[in-house]
């Protein structure tokens, strides 16, 4: 099988595996326990928190580690149910479903969920001027769309909601899932003034249920008190081993991340040129407006789960959307919707993502494979 279903998950890289075996047989004690050997796993733990710091260039005291992106992104959401009174929180309509499927259950807490479409591929920062209010404590915006790969502009919607804080002088938390977008494009949530941001450790090449939360908010309460592992923002025994994987992962990413980001960009822009040559609707933005990582395309006429079946009988992995809900096809349908695509080309539409393992040949005999279908 051709594997083009990197956004869902990536393989463990060689070096993040033997990290993690390495390290897993040298520090395998709890790092809460008392004894000696407990105390060398806290120690470690804390080197490599503060490793990830240096990374993200952030202070050590931001690092938290979870078990991914969705914990983190329900740590910081849970937050709202702190609030005693009435508040509202802002997003996007086309989130990950670990924020979108989250905030539903707000209002039983008395928090409404306001969410701003992206008709053109990017945030609608007048919706969200419209949007904010007295009642507004929390604004999550995605960096990288997980459906489209589109880098929505979040550096604009953070200055935008800034400046209503200040004449308002009141704050306002405000979130980002980066999950798509670190270790793949630049991306330092410090540098733009984000109060926390999530990522995710199998999406660059590390192992899987570890995860990074960048937070600033020494206010965040966090539902789950268990043993008061990381700070009490996270309960539960830490997973150093693969966290330490996690850091030699992301250290590698980053060490090669323009790079890996140009030999991507490459077989994207074949496989753009391929699918414009043959009539194929793009539904992505336009590169470099959207990672080189995914790219979503549309087959009209053809439902996608048809195109699926065609393509992994023909030896290929893509997928419809996120693989991180049961009604995968609907999840995909509601982000495409939020950003203005017609229903006849989201019926069949078609995620491919990229990793820097695939080669050129491999992305022709899925052009060959696509061909076939459409003719």
């Amino acid at each position: 099988m051709k594997y083009f279903d990197w956004t869902a998950t990536s393989l463990i890289s060689d070096q993040a595996l033997d990290s993690y075996i390495n390290f897993s047989k040298k520090f395998y004690a709890n790092p809460s326990s008392l004894h000696y050997l407990g105390k060398e796993a806290k120690i470690e733990l804390e080197k490599i928190r503060e490793k990830f710091s240096i990374l993200l260039k952030c202070s050590t005291d931001n690092v938290f580690f979870t078990s991914g992106g969705t914990e983190s992104n329900n740590i910081i959401i849970q937050h709202l149910f702190s609030y005693p009174s009435e508040s509202e929180i802002i997003t996007t309509s086309v989130e990950h479903s670990s924020i979108l499927e989250f905030s539903k259950s707000l209002s039983n807490h008395n928090i409404h969920l306001k969410k701003i479409d992206c008709e053109k591929g990017m945030i609608n920062l007048e919706k969200l001027k419209l949007l904010l209010s007295d009642k507004t404590k929390m604004v999550c915006l995605m960096k990288v769309n997980n459906v489209t790969g589109n880098i929505l502009n979040i550096e604009e919607a953070i200055t935008l909601i800034r400046a209503y804080e200040k004449d308002k002088n009141r704050k306002i938390h405000i979130h980002s899932d980066a999950v798509q977008a670190l270790g793949k494009i630049s991306f330092y949530p410090s540098a733009i003034d984000l109060d926390s941001s999530s990522f995710s450790a199998h999406k660059f090449y590390g192992p899987k249920g570890v995860g990074i939360l960048y937070n600033r908010n020494k206010n965040i309460i966090a539902l789950n008190k268990a043993g008061g592992q990381e700070s009490g923002l996270r309960g539960g025994t830490e997973n150093v081993p693969g966290i330490y994987a996690s850091f030699t992962a992301l250290n590698d990413a980053l060490n090669n991340l323009d790079e890996n980001y140009e030999y991507v960009y490459s077989l994207n822009s074949f496989f753009r040129a391929f699918l414009l040559n043959n009539n194929l609707p793009v539904l992505s933005l336009d590169l470099p407006k959207s990672s080189p990582y995914i790219i979503n395309f549309s087959i009209p006429n053809i439902p996608s789960e048809v195109t699926l079946r065609l393509l992994s009988d023909a030896g290929f992995c893509v997928s419809s959307g996120s693989a991180c809900n049961s009604n995968s096809r609907g999840k995909v349908e509601q982000t495409l919707k939020g950003f203005g695509i017609p229903d006849n080309l989201i019926k069949g539409s078609i995620r491919v993502s990229f990793g820097i393992l695939n080669k050129l040949n491999d992305v022709k005999d899925l052009c060959d494979s696509i061909y076939k279908i459409v003719k």
